[in-house]
């Protein structure tokens, strides 16, 4: 797992670790976290999870604007890992068993 703490470090990563999932709160200090999604939505090459808790509306611009999946804030960390997991393998259906996910999650 790498951690990326802004919008600019997620994106200087991503090309570096080819992650197979990017979890992102859409609370970012310096883009709007629905731009970032749609940037990491353009290559298609890795699962996009984003959490926010600013409702309805913005789980459907969201979701529209290239995220695999939405969790609502405050959630489960067994959520998490179960929502990632799963969005990774709709991306990539072949999974082997002691492969690690690579994954990038902006702060």
């Amino acid at each position: 797992m790498l951690w990326a703490h802004d919008a600019g470090a997620a994106l200087r990563f991503k090309p570096a670790y080819a992650p197979d999932a990017v979890l992102l709160s859409l609370d970012l200090p310096d883009m709007d976290g629905n731009l970032l999604v749609a940037r990491l939505a353009l290559d298609g090459d890795c699962a996009v999870v984003a959490l926010s808790g600013r409702g309805e509306a913005a789980r459907m611009a969201t979701l529209d604007g290239g995220a695999h999946d939405y969790l609502a804030k405050p959630m489960a960390m067994r959520d998490i890992v179960v929502r990632l997991r799963a969005a990774a393998q709709r991306r990539a259906p072949i999974v082997l068993a002691d492969k690690a996910a690579r994954v990038l999650c902006p702060a």
